[in-house]
């Protein structure tokens, strides 16, 4: 019944994900097999861009990850809001909530599957998305890398259970949808923006060796770049542009952020995050479930 009240909204995560696996799988083949061809036969204009870059299809790969990583937020956003709006928007929740005998028991028979099969379905272009980094960038394990962090593999179906948390006590709070679903998405996009630029701040950033080849700084994270004055300090590259705007009297750069090998870490500690922040809106959210009319 849950599945069937909801499967207009599941449909719609369906169809995007299916999208998202066509695309990141033909991308991953097409550049595989441009690796591929590129290491037996005749150099070409592909062949000349994966040596000097140690990539190909670049592009390409940013926009489908950038769009890819829009999803949990999309889903979560569409899944969590109705769960409990909607029952109360269309005066069922005074007949359905009695009958349940707890209304917590009612709320775990009608969201958790829909929950759970979003997060089965956001899950398949999540890993269709590992592949492709996996094939982007052959010399770099997806698992431990900063390119494109936060946009494929698990952490894009923590990202989705936490934003179905917080859209689900929106909707048990705000109890109508279309509302729910202007105040999710603009939390949603709230959410976004703060894993995307403090994600660098869970670690502290070190120096970072400089690169000598093409393709040897894929994976790291650079967090800032600093300048070696002539007396020895170390300073942020504007406060020395402020000091010597030629930057005539410098020594060295240093480039400052984390190595690959650090990402698992920061991956753990967002998702640690993430997943108890959710168990804590969950907990919010039955209290005001409990506390709510069914109208």
């Amino acid at each position: 019944m849950a599945l069937r009240l909801h499967r207009w909204s599941l449909g719609a995560i369906a169809a995007l994900s299916l999208l998202f696996t066509v695309l990141c799988g033909w991308l991953a083949w097409d550049v595989a097999s441009t690796a591929a061809t590129c290491a037996t036969a005749t150099a070409s204009a592909r062949c000349a861009e994966l040596e000097a870059s140690g990539t190909v299809r670049s592009q390409d790969v940013v926009k489908v990850l950038g769009a890819l990583g829009f999803l949990p937020f999309i889903s979560g956003s569409v899944l969590g809001v109705p769960l409990v709006a909607r029952e109360i928007e269309q005066r069922t929740a005074s007949l359905a909530w009695p009958l349940a005998g707890s209304r917590v028991r009612w709320l775990a028979r009608i969201g958790l599957p829909v929950a759970v099969l979003g997060a089965l379905l956001v899950a398949i272009p999540a890993a269709a998305g590992f592949v492709l980094v996996a094939s982007y960038a052959p010399g770099v394990d997806p698992a431990r890398t900063f390119e494109h962090f936060g946009m494929f593999g698990p952490a894009i179906v923590v990202r989705y259970v936490a934003v179905t948390s917080i859209a689900l006590f929106v909707g048990t709070w705000l109890g109508r949808t279309l509302p729910g679903l202007i105040v999710a998405a603009a939390a949603a996009v709230v959410v976004y923006f703060a894993l995307s630029s403090t994600y660098g701040l869970w670690l502290p950033a070190v120096p970072l060796p400089p690169v000598e080849k093409p393709g040897e700084d894929i994976g790291r994270l650079y967090v800032s770049q600093m300048v070696r004055m002539p007396d020895g300090r170390l300073i942020p590259i504007d406060d020395a542009l402020a000091i010597d705007p030629g930057l005539d009297d410098i020594t060295e750069s240093v480039e400052f952020g984390l190595p690959p090998e650090r990402a698992p870490e920061v991956a753990l500690r967002e998702d640690a995050t993430l997943v108890g922040g959710s168990i804590l809106i969950v907990v919010a959210t039955i209290v005001r479930l409990r506390r709510r009319p069914p109208y």
